[in-house]
């Protein structure tokens, strides 16, 4: 038995010829698209069947490392010395004030009575503070995090001790007036020089202006503590960064290859460092908690003079659920920095 295959043929005219409307209406898509495509192109978009091959995702490179945006540093504590004697439960300490009074007698013989002498004690009381910040993170953050493989919890906790060390920073600068606490840049009863000459990024400013400034500065100091100021160890001069660097930079004289700073070092009497503070760089009186605040600071690094009370730590709580987010507080405590003997140090003013 044979099987045979019919084959029907559609005759092309014919079905133009049938369907006019339906070929006209194609035949107006087509025109359009090909409008559009002569567009993109005037735009200089390809159209190429290469350039479908790969998303543009696909073509980005992922580095093997995340860029944290870089703030100034936290450096306060650098140049205050921190003392570690104070119990984490205290909520304040207080400091014995004692004061001798009295004046030997010279005699010839020893009849009749001695002067007296005596002593006065009072108490001076501070408190401490906490700095606090938290950051939290849902149940969905988790998933997108783990889903991406990035570590959100431990970034947020970066921030977070990031934040509270520049809480502290502030502190170590200007204190907190509404909490009685002083900073390094403010204290009350510390003198304050206007030097002589100063202007020493001036163009007319000598060599030799800037070193009788700083020999300005020493002899201030060995004045006020009545030539106490060794005592404490050699002083430390903190000045803006452009400050310390004319001093770092400029010859000491015409020819030499020793900079002013060099010089002077060798050759100070009390003052035995000099540093720069980007801090005094742009400092106002919000900054600092002053008014004027000063542009250089002159000061022995001995806790004798001033420090920060409590060891400073950053402390976490563990996570708490409150509904589905997961909230995580964090705090550090400290006081103000206490200037014990403010005389001998010195703020120094007239730079500019």
């Amino acid at each position: 038995m044979t099987t045979q295959h019919q084959v029907t043929r559609y005759d092309g005219e014919a079905f133009v010829q049938a369907h006019g409307d339906l070929v006209e209406r194609n035949a107006q898509i087509l025109s359009r698209f090909d409008e559009f495509r002569a567009h993109l192109r005037g735009r200089g978009v390809r159209l190429d069947a290469n350039l479908t091959a790969f998303l543009a995702r696909q073509l980005v490179h992922e580095r093997g490392r995340i860029e944290a945006k870089i703030h100034e540093r936290v450096r306060a504590a650098e140049f205050v010395p921190v003392e570690t004697g104070h119990p984490r439960g205290a909520a304040s300490y207080s400091t014995q004030l004692m004061e001798g009074e009295g004046e030997a007698k010279i005699s010839t013989d020893l009849a009749g009575d001695d002067p007296r002498v005596d002593l006065s004690v009072e108490e001076d009381l501070r408190k401490y503070v906490n700095v606090r910040a938290s950051y939290a993170y849902t149940v969905q953050d988790l998933e997108q995090a783990a889903l991406a493989g990035t570590p959100l919890p431990q970034w947020k906790g970066d921030v977070c001790a990031d934040v509270i060390a520049r809480g502290l920073d502030l502190i170590g600068r200007r204190g907190d007036s509404r909490l009685g606490l002083t900073g390094f840049f403010n204290g009350p009863d510390v003198p304050v020089l206007t030097l002589t000459n100063g202007e020493w990024l001036a163009g007319g400013t000598t060599p030799d202006q800037i070193v009788a400034d700083l020999n300005e500065i020493e002899q201030t100091l060995i004045t006020n503590t009545l030539d106490t100021a060794e005592m404490f160890g050699g002083h430390v001069l903190v000045l803006p960064t452009a400050y310390e660097g004319k001093l770092a930079t400029t010859p000491r004289a015409s020819g030499s290859d020793m900079s002013i700073k060099e010089w002077f070092l060798r050759n100070a009497r009390i003052i035995r460092r000099i540093e720069r503070y980007s801090a005094l760089d742009t400092a106002t009186g919000a900054d600092v908690g002053v008014a004027d605040p000063p542009e250089g600071i002159c000061y022995p690094m001995s806790e004798s003079v001033l420090f920060w009370p409590m060891p400073i730590a950053y402390e976490e709580q563990a996570p708490q659920l409150q509904g589905w987010e997961w909230v995580t507080r964090a705090r550090a405590r400290c006081g103000g920095v206490d200037w014990r003997r403010p005389t001998h140090a010195l703020y120094v003013e007239n730079l500019d």
